[in-house]
């Protein structure tokens, strides 16, 4: 067979939106492909060009309500909002990216056991502590502690010299 007409490289089927429901049978019609062998013996092949692909219109139409239904069940699914699945589950009510009014404050204790502190501002004093503006104000910055539980000592060490 001759590379060119293998069906890799001829192409795939056509998807059933592109079949039109006026489809009308007609016979196969195989055209035949001379292929001529260059070695001793000159033999002639017969290779079909193409197959053609049979289906009735009452197949491509059933198939095609099928499809319809299914993507209106996603759409259905798709406009519910989501539902945690786990019964009695309560979220923790903090959520990403709002900032909290007042002064800073670090994201997790760092007086916490097992607490990962990747920087430690300096001590300031008293008479320092009121000159600062409480919006430029440093402070601790600490690592998750669910994943600090998790990670192994040298995994720890890495965390900070990487942050």
């Amino acid at each position: 067979m001759i590379r060119s007409l293998a069906p890799s490289k001829r192409g795939k089927r056509p998807l059933l939106s592109d079949i039109s429901n006026n489809l009308t049978l007609s016979p196969i019609v195989s055209s035949v492909h001379q292929v001529k062998k260059i070695c001793c013996n000159v033999k002639n092949v017969e290779i079909p060009e193409y197959k053609a692909v049979i289906l009735s219109a009452n197949d491509i139409q059933a198939t095609q309500e099928v499809i319809s239904e299914h993507e209106q069940r996603m759409k259905k699914i798709l406009n519910k909002p989501f539902k945690i699945p786990i019964p009695g589950y309560q979220l923790s009510g903090r959520a990403l990216g709002i900032r909290l009014s007042g002064p800073r404050r670090p994201l997790h204790d760092p007086d916490e056991a097992n607490a990962l502190i990747v920087y430690s501002p300096s001590e300031l004093s008293e008479h320092e502590k009121l000159k600062i503006d409480l919006s430029k104000q440093l402070v601790h910055v600490v690592v998750d502690p669910l994943l600090c539980n998790i990670l192994r000592p040298h995994q720890r060490e890495g965390v900070k010299i990487y942050v």
